[in-house]
């Protein structure tokens, strides 16, 4: 297979770098294109009905997501300096919110939708001592249920896939599809879920992989409609003094999240 540069990718997905800084601050990883789709996959799966296998779960997934964003969040805020602060916070949030939204507003309307319609939806050396303590990890969780293991397996993987390298074309488009599919998954599950309720019966051997194949598509589609146009233009709609709000109402957001979920937790509202 043929290797680009991730300029040369960029433009041939429809995103235009332009003046970010934070496009030449880490190398590129492309394996970590193919673990996105990979992970997203497992959790679409899972919520489709898709019994685990072993340790290889919907939550297992969500940890390694957690563990990659840290490893290139990470890697770009040690690069990055105060000044450029609010171009980091600024990325972030148009990267997550504005498809996150999207994704909201399409479980709201679902959500009316099943309230009036029952029925309808349903719910080296080092690196191969890495891999080899990937593998164990691996191991240990199919054996045993040890929730732990989970975050220490979650970082070894991110860890072991994180070779440097030119990323191809097919894998970079799966990577950046890999989000809105992970928020959009479930229109598969709805679609396929109404029509073996409503219409025909369909075994889930049969129902799981259409689902699965909508659902994908479903994340195709609003990729191209949401994500590819914010990672297109964003850079013009930067401005510093946005940046530093965007950074103030994350952190804040987050301070809200953590006390309303303290005080549902005490007081079992």
């Amino acid at each position: 297979m043929t290797t680009t540069s991730p300029q040369t990718l960029n433009a041939r997905l429809g995103v235009r770098e332009g003046a970010n800084p934070e496009a030449q601050k880490l190398d590129s990883f492309p394996l970590f294109d193919w673990l996105r789709i990979v992970l997203a996959s497992v959790v679409a799966l899972g919520h489709q009905g898709m019994p685990p296998i072993g340790p290889i779960t919907g939550h297992l997934s969500v940890i390694v997501f957690l563990a990659l964003s840290g490893w290139l969040i990470g890697g770009i805020l040690l690069q990055t300096s105060i000044r450029e602060l609010p171009r980091f916070f600024f990325n972030r949030v148009t990267r997550t919110w504005i498809p996150y939204a999207f994704a909201i507003a399409l479980g709201v309307l679902a959500a009316v939708l099943a309230r009036d319609f029952p029925g309808w939806y349903e719910g080296s050396a080092v690196r191969l001592a890495i891999w080899a303590l990937t593998v164990l990890a691996f191991v240990i969780l199919w054996n045993y249920e040890m929730p732990p293991m989970r975050a220490i397996f979650a970082v070894l993987l991110v860890q072991s896939l994180a070779i440097s390298g030119p990323r191809d074309r097919v894998g970079m488009f799966f990577g950046a599809v890999s989000y809105p599919f992970y928020l959009n998954h479930w229109m598969g599950a709805f679609l396929v879920n109404g029509i073996v309720n409503n219409v025909v019966a369909m075994p889930p051997v049969v129902s799981i992989p259409i689902a699965f194949v909508i659902s994908l598509g479903a994340g195709i589609v609003t990729w191209a409609m949401i994500d590819r146009w914010v990672m297109r233009d964003r850079n013009a709609w930067y401005g510093r003094k946005l940046g530093i709000k965007l950074g103030i109402a994350a952190y804040a957001l987050v301070v809200i999240g953590l006390i309303g979920g303290n005080i549902i937790r005490l007081y079992g509202g």
